[in-house]
């Protein structure tokens, strides 16, 4: 029993261990950011903001898509309508949980001349809340591949539309 015991104790003191050298790491990253954000977050933020503003984008072709759908007259509207509004609604989600991301990462800064208790109290909310933004980030990974995904499916839809038609005859 007094084995089992001190691996127990072992163990604990490893993890008290682990979490102190990456507390200590966290904090000098973000003490010494010009952002006053850990690596990792800025990383994310950079990521999530290019991504949202790939959404506008993806929203403002998608309009001019439903638009063409509706003047060409050898495409069925109805055909192709549940698969612009799949679209508009995978959009949305992503935009929402970017949204949510972004919200979340802001509060995980220090701000650009915080002191090290600052540096310290934003390294210990980032490190517990870690988890949290990488589910987040993995949700916005399966949106946007869903995203691609009903992209693809509603080109493939359309004749004469995109590289492929550069091959097979289109305009």
């Amino acid at each position: 029993m007094e084995a089992t015991a001190a691996l127990g104790l072992a163990g604990n003191i490893t993890q008290f261990l682990d979490f102190g050298v990456k507390l200590c790491a966290t904090v000098s990253e973000i003490y010494h950011s010009g952002t006053g954000s850990s690596k990792n977050n800025a990383d994310s933020e950079i990521l999530t903001n290019s991504f949202a503003s790939s959404l506008d984008t993806i929203s403002g072709d998608l309009a001019k898509y439903c638009a063409f759908l509706g003047n060409d007259a050898a495409v069925p509207i109805a055909a192709t309508a549940p698969n612009q509004h799949q679209i508009g609604h995978v959009v949305e989600g992503c935009r929402g949980i970017a949204q949510d991301m972004l919200r979340r990462l802001e509060k995980l800064k220090a701000g650009k001349d915080s002191g090290r208790w600052k540096s310290f109290l934003v390294a210990v909310k980032s490190l517990w809340k870690a988890q949290e933004i990488i589910e987040i980030q993995h949700k916005l990974h399966l949106f946007r591949t869903e995203l691609q995904w009903a992209i693809v499916v509603s080109l493939r839809s359309v004749p004469n539309v995109g590289p492929l038609s550069l091959y097979i005859g289109g305009n």
